[in-house]
């Protein structure tokens, strides 16, 4: 079946779970820094890079 969701090391105290958003998603994932955890946006909304 179709993996829901991806987690990516970023350093040893912080990673990223994200995973397919639908369409009205507030996020993608989640990035998780030692003991707090914030939204990862989706793409293309917001800042364009």
């Amino acid at each position: 079946g179709k993996q829901k969701g991806r987690i990516k090391q970023i350093s040893s105290t912080s990673f990223e779970i994200s995973w397919n958003s639908v369409e009205g998603d507030q996020c993608s994932g989640i990035i998780w820094d030692s003991f707090s955890a914030r939204c990862k946006p989706q793409d293309g909304v917001g800042n364009s890079q």
